[in-house]
């Protein structure tokens, strides 16, 4: 798909594009003052041509500067730092999405969200289950706790040390597991009468290269994923971080999951985000999935990678491999949040922001992080999110492949 067709398709969301008539890509349409800068660091004026915008819009959602880039963190990412929305102080608003709504603005249409009942917007709420529970391998566990802390010792670092040894004394006192909760995500999600997605590894061995995790093969783990499933969670697949770019290796991992399911497995977020635009666009679209939850930050840093807060077919592949969708995600948690409070106001002003363009607020909250004892202030946080979306008349929450299954219906 080139930039024109693709342009096109993304106001399809705004606007049925039959209305368009025949575009007249050289026409000059005007965008707001607030964006003047933005533009100017890609040498355009408020006042672009529609192909200009066309560009513009193609090469930032499918990460040009990502392709280009020789640099990687020390996890082989493209570094938030190198980013040209970072640098220039715009990594907190779907910029892009911004521009094309002034632009059909300045072309006398009207742009509206288009989610169901007329809602404003959408949010999906997600969960990485980066570990299944805390339990097995324990003797590993207590070892690796018990180097650390010689290690601290050694080196002189004394904050580390007394972290490290309040955290084994909080264990030892425990009489439950901090780490296995997915009871308590469900009831939780289910007195609010919203569904998630939940992303499970499908590793072979628990103990492997990816450290200690867990196999899709334990029948606890099974039983799990069946009965989420069966509830009306949806279960997506968290790809390994090793082999990341082996395509077997990928469909392997996908058939796993599927297995257990019974179901067709929709939606691929890889572990530590270790995604290669727009390489493994190309991965997930040759092993059948339909949606790709890749486009975020992570290590705190949140925000619109791409400046975009609305899900978009990907326009690189191959026809033959069918149509991928990337539905980029805004929020992730960390293993502590020291001020609840701080971060409610950034989903607040995310979700402003959302609202505005009629976009997809797209949340990551760990399966592990919910205990209050073991990770302070994450459940807190994720309840007082959780009640101010569902008391929100002016947003649809949904699992991602729902979200998918209806943009289908309305984008061309």
């Amino acid at each position: 798909m080139e930039h024109r067709e693709f342009l096109v398709q993304r106001m399809d969301f705004f606007c049925n594009s039959r209305e368009f008539g025949e575009l007249d890509f050289a026409t000059p349409v005007k965008v707001g003052l607030r964006h003047a800068d933005y533009l100017a660091g890609h040498g355009l004026s408020r006042q672009l041509c529609l192909d200009e915008l066309a560009r513009l819009n193609y090469e930032t959602l499918t990460r040009l500067e990502e392709a280009d880039c020789g640099l990687h963190d020390r996890r082989g990412r493209f570094p938030f730092d190198q980013s040209d929305l970072a640098r220039s102080n715009l990594s907190g608003k779907p910029v892009i999405d911004q521009v094309l709504v002034d632009a059909l603005k300045d072309m006398n249409f009207q742009p509206a969200a288009r989610w169901p009942d007329g809602r404003k917007a959408a949010v999906c709420l997600t969960h990485d289950v980066d570990l299944f529970d805390g339990t097995s391998f324990k003797v590993l566990r207590q070892a690796s706790w018990w180097f650390k802390l010689a290690l601290f010792c050694m080196r002189g670092k004394v904050q580390h040390y007394r972290d490290t040894h309040e955290r084994i004394t909080r264990w030892r006192a425990l009489d439950y597991d901090p780490v296995y909760a997915f009871d308590q995500w469900m009831e939780l999600e289910d007195e609010h009468g919203v569904r998630s997605t939940f992303f499970f590894l499908a590793l072979d061995r628990a103990l492997s290269l990816e450290g200690r995790r867990y196999s899709y093969k334990d029948p606890r783990v099974r039983t799990v994923i069946r009965r989420l499933h069966e509830n009306g969670w949806e279960v997506g697949l968290h790809a390994a971080y090793y082999g990341h770019l082996n395509s077997e290796y990928l469909i392997r991992q996908k058939h796993n999951l599927e297995n257990i399911l019974g179901s067709e497995v929709q939606g691929c977020r890889h572990h530590y985000l270790r995604v290669v635009f727009p390489r493994s666009w190309e991965l997930y679209a040759k092993a059948g999935f339909r949606y790709s939850s890749n486009m975020g930050w992570s290590g705190g840093n949140n925000g619109f990678r791409a400046g975009t807060c609305i899900p978009y077919p990907v326009p690189l592949l191959d026809d033959r491999l069918g149509q991928l969708w990337e539905v980029p995600f805004q929020l992730m948690d960390s293993p502590r949040i020291d001020q609840p409070s701080r971060y409610v106001e950034q989903f607040e002003e995310f979700m402003r922001r959302v609202k505005q363009v009629g976009g997809c607020l797209v949340l990551d909250f760990h399966q592990e992080y919910l205990d209050p004892v073991e990770n302070p202030g994450v459940q807190q946080t994720y309840r007082e999110i959780l009640k101010r979306i569902t008391e929100d008349d002016e947003v649809w929450v949904a699992p991602i492949g729902e979200v998918v299954q209806h943009l289908e219906t309305i984008i061309r």
